[in-house]
C-alpha cells in the first residue's frame, strides 16, 4: 500500500503531457519575472495555442543547417559566476550522455540504443547510465539482451551505481561528476532522438559556454520507439511564485525554467554552478534550481529547434508507471529551492518553508 501511495504521488508529481486546450496562466502575481523583464509578455493577450504550431501573427521560424556552421571562437575571459579550466576547449566537440534510470528495464535498452546509432562516434564521448538502485541490477539487463549495447565500443556505455534509489537529481550529479565530454547532455531513460540532434545543442554551447539548451521535446511512441508523427513540440517553462513550472510557448528562444529531463551545458558551466543540489532526494524540483541558478549565475537558456528527442510522458498507458520506490530520506524540494534562490520573492511563497540554514550548501557557489 505504501508503495502505491507512492507511485500515485510520483504520477501526480510528474509533469503530464502538455495539453494544447489549456491557456497560459501567466500573470505579474504569479509568476517570477527574470533579467528585468516578463518572459513572454504578450502571453496575457493571446490565449496558448498548441506546442510546435505557429502562432498566427509569428513569422515561420527558419531551420538552420548547424552541419554547414563554422563557429568563432570563444572568449573564454569573460567572467561567470566562476573561471573555466585552463584547457578548456573554444569548441564543444564531444558529448557525454547522462541517463538516470530507475527501474527503466527496456526502457534503458531502446534509449542507449537510439543514442548510440544517431551520435557520431567521434562526437560521442559516452553514454553513463546511472543505475538508480534498479533491481536486478541494469548490468545483468544489458548483459542478457541480445544487442549486447553495453560491449559495443560505438557506444562507450559506463554504468554508476546506487545500491539504493536515492532519486532524479541525485542520479544525475553523480553521472555528471564522471562525465568527460565537452558538453554534457541530461536525458531521461525513455528518449529517442532524432538523426542529427547533437549539432544545434553543440553550436549552440559552443556560442556561448554559460547557456544550457533544450532541445526540441517531442512524443514518444512507445511502439515504434521513435517519435510520434505529427507530434507536438515543447521546450518552454514559466516559474510560479510557489515554486512549481507550467508549459508555455512564445516567439522568443530564451527559456525562463526547463522542465527537467531534457538539457545540455558545457561540463565546465556544470562544475562551475555545481550541478545539482546534493540534498534533494526524490523528483522534482531539480529543474527549477538549475534554471534560477543559470539566470542569477550570469548564464542563460535557449531552445535548439532543430535538435529534437522524443520523450516518454506519463500517462494512463500502463508502459508509462513509473516502477521504482525512492528509499532516500524525503526532502522538501521546492522549499529548498525557495530559500535558495528566491531572495526579494520570498515572502511570496506560499508552500512548505525551509530555513535559510538548510540551504548552507549553495554559499559556495553564490560566492562565485
Amino acid at each position: 500500500q505504501e508503495q502505491q501511495q507512492q507511485q500515485q504521488q510520483q504520477q501526480k508529481d510528474a509533469p503530464a503531457m502538455p495539453k494544447a486546450s489549456q491557456p497560459a496562466t501567466r500573470s505579474s502575481e504569479n509568476a517570477l519575472l527574470h533579467k528585468g523583464r516578463k518572459h513572454g509578455q504578450h502571453d496575457d493577450q493571446k490565449k496558448r495555442h498548441a506546442p510546435g504550431k505557429s502562432v498566427a501573427h509569428a513569422a515561420k521560424p527558419q531551420l538552420v543547417d548547424y552541419s554547414a556552421v563554422t563557429l568563432p571562437p570563444v572568449d573564454y575571459s569573460r567572467p561567470f559566476g566562476g573561471e573555466l579550466a585552463p584547457n578548456a576547449k573554444r569548441e564543444m566537440k564531444t558529448i557525454s550522455i547522462v541517463l538516470p534510470c530507475a527501474e527503466e528495464r527496456s526502457n534503458a535498452l531502446n534509449t542507449v540504443d537510439r543514442f548510440c546509432s544517431r551520435t557520431p562516434e567521434d562526437q560521442l564521448a559516452e553514454i553513463i547510465v546511472v543505475d538508480d538502485g534498479s533491481e536486478p541490477p541494469l548490468t545483468k539487463l544489458f548483459r542478457d539482451d541480445q544487442r549486447r549495447l553495453d560491449t559495443n565500443p560505438r557506444c562507450k556505455v559506463r554504468f554508476v551505481r546506487h545500491d539504493i534509489t536515492i532519486g532524479l537529481m541525485a542520479a544525475k550529479l553523480s553521472g555528471g561528476k564522471v562525465a568527460t565530454g565537452d558538453a554534457i547532455a541530461f536525458f531521461d531513460c525513455h528518449c529517442s532522438p532524432n538523426e542529427g540532434w547533437y549539432r544545434e545543442i553543440l553550436a549552440q554551447i559552443s556560442e556561448n559556454p554559460r547557456r544550457m539548451v533544450v532541445p526540441a521535446i517531442t512524443d514518444l511512441d512507445l511502439d515504434t520507439f521513435e517519435e510520434k508523427k505529427d507530434s507536438s513540440v515543447n521546450a518552454k517553462c514559466y516559474l510560479t511564485f510557489d515554486a512549481d513550472f507550467k508549459w508555455f510557448d512564445d516567439e522568443s528562444d530564451f527559456i525562463p525554467t526547463i522542465s527537467g529531463g531534457l538539457v545540455a551545458m558545457g561540463r565546465d558551466w556544470f562544475n562551475n554552478t555545481g550541478g545539482f543540489d546534493e540534498q534533494m532526494h526524490g523528483w522534482g524540483g531539480e529543474n527549477l534550481d538549475q534554471s534560477l541558478r543559470a539566470w542569477l549565475c550570469g548564464g542563460e537558456i535557449t531552445r535548439a529547434k532543430s535538435s529534437r528527442v522524443a520523450h516518454m510522458w506519463r500517462t494512463g498507458d500502463p508502459r508509462t508507471m513509473s516502477r521504482y520506490r525512492v528509499r532516500a530520506k524525503p526532502t522538501n524540494n521546492r522549499g529548498r529551492v525557495a530559500a535558495a534562490w528566491f531572495d526579494a520573492f520570498l515572502p511570496a511563497y506560499r508552500a512548505g518553508l525551509v530555513s535559510v540554514n538548510e540551504v548552507r550548501n549553495y554559499d559556495g557557489i553564490k560566492a562565485r
